[in-house]
């Protein structure tokens, strides 16, 4: 897939003149696709069943949206965060991912 857009600059100008391709290329695809890389690490130090805690899955899908972002200007990018103790596995799990 491709995503082409045909923009002119003048100063601080922004035009688009044309665009073609998959506009979501790099969008919410990409974030579920950071998300899908993580899942099986998160298997191994959350509790059964944590993809259906609702509030810990929109932080985590907040932690890959800021991911794809950093990517876009970085080669790699640590995921950092804890891990609340009603999911994790032991009391004080943080999880830790280093895409490249």
């Amino acid at each position: 897939m491709l995503d082409v857009s045909y923009v002119e600059v003048k100063g601080s100008e922004f035009n688009v003149l044309a665009t073609a391709g998959d506009s979501n290329l790099g969008g919410q695809e990409f974030t579920n696709s950071i998300f899908e890389l993580i899942s099986p690490n998160l298997d191994e130090i959350c509790v059964q069943g944590w993809q259906t805690k609702s509030q810990f899955m929109n932080k985590v899908k907040k932690y890959c949206e800021d991911a794809k972002i950093k990517l876009s200007s970085v080669k790699e990018y640590e995921l950092y965060f804890d891990i609340p103790k009603d999911i994790g596995i032991d009391r004080d799990s943080v999880f830790e991912y280093t895409i490249t």
